[in-house]
This record gives structure tokens, sequence and C-alpha cells, in this order.
């Protein structure tokens, strides 16, 4: 038994060491029972070497579960900046970031991971600049256009050929309704009494 003991005790988290420690307590319990003065102390010193190795294997079991999540939560966040969906991959995101934040608890080491979450938030707000940089282009094209109709119309008010201005005037009509959005709602309200305006004047010109 104090064999036994000393063999345990000198165990390391390592190898075969759960088949090693399987085998010395099924040995154990096959042992005929020490004498009476020595048996307490021997089962003490016995249970007190097996906790110890089992709590050092729980200890790198956890370890290497948590090494593990951290990976898969890193592939998780690495493809997030060039998602299809801008908006899903923030939601994504955030719930990388409270897992992060609970991994980090822990005492685990997020290093990593932050990174990885810090360079797909980083792209995304990027990428968001972008859409907004390119959406604003497409409304200032928008009002460019609109300013082109208004001012295609003023000069139709004076034409000589009603027929074709009454043409164009329909063409006009036609190609605002498929403008899309503009800057502001103060632009389009301008733009719109400029072109209500040209309208009703060339209105006026052709029923005469």
């Amino acid at each position: 038994r104090e064999a036994l003991c000393a063999s345990v005790e000198g165990l390391q988290p390592e190898g075969e060491v759960a088949g090693e420690l399987a085998a010395a307590r099924a040995h154990w319990a096959a042992l005929a029972p020490a004498p009476e003065p020595q048996r307490e102390a021997l089962e003490a010193r016995f249970r007190r070497a097996v906790e110890r190795i089992e709590s050092r294997l729980a200890a790198l079991e956890a370890t290497a579960t948590q090494r593990e999540r951290l990976q898969r939560l890193i592939e998780a966040a690495a493809p997030l900046g060039e998602a299809q969906n801008p908006k899903a991959a923030r939601g994504r995101l955030r719930g990388l970031i409270e897992e992060c934040h609970e991994v980090e608890r822990t005492g685990a080491d997020v290093t990593a991971l932050r990174q990885a979450l810090e360079a797909a938030a980083a792209r995304l707000d990027d990428r968001d600049r972008e859409a907004a940089a390119q959406r604003e282009q497409r409304q200032h094209g928008n009002a460019d256009r609109f300013a082109t109709l208004c001012a295609r119309l003023e000069g139709l008010v004076t034409a000589d050929n009603l027929r074709q201005a009454e043409r164009q005037l329909k063409e006009a009509q036609l190609e605002l309704r498929q403008l899309g959005p503009l800057p502001s709602k103060a632009m389009e309200d301008q733009l719109r009494a400029r072109f209500a305006a040209a309208r009703e004047a060339l209105a006026a010109r052709l029923a005469e």
C-alpha cells in the first residue's frame, strides 16, 4: 500500500496517466486490509494522491476545452468582416463578443480572439462607410438628374414645337418617377416645386 501511494503521488498528468491511475485504484481495492494502526493513514494518503492527480487532470482537460472553444470563436469571427449580410454579421459579432467576455472571466488569455473580433468590427465599419459614400454618391446623382429634368422642362416652356414639348413632358414625368432618393428632404421639396412650376407653365402653353 505504501508503494502504491508513492506510485500515485509520482504520477504526472500526461501520457496514459488515466489508465495508470485506474490500475492503481483497482490494485488498491484488491489488497488485503492493512493493519489497523496504519490503515487510516494509508487510506488518507492514497485518497489525497488520487485527488491531486484527478484535480490536475481535470484542470488540464478544462484548459484544453477552453483552448478549443477559443479557436472555434476565432474561426467564427474571421469571416464576419466579409459576410454578404453586414447587418447579420454585426449581430453574430455581438454574440461572439459576449462569449469572449464569458471566456475572459475564466482567466483564459483571449488576446487572439480580441484581435479577430476587432479586425472583423473594423472591416464592417469600413464597409459601412463605403456603403454610405456610395449611397451619398447615388443620391447626389439623383439630385443632378432631377435638376436636369427641371431645366429641360423650363426650356420647353418657350419651345416652338409644342407637340414635341408635350412628348418630352411625358418622358420627364416618367423619368421623375424612376428617380431614387435625394440627399435631403429639403432638396427634394425644392426640386419638386421647381419641376411642378415648370410643368404648370408648360401645361398652360399646351392649353393655348
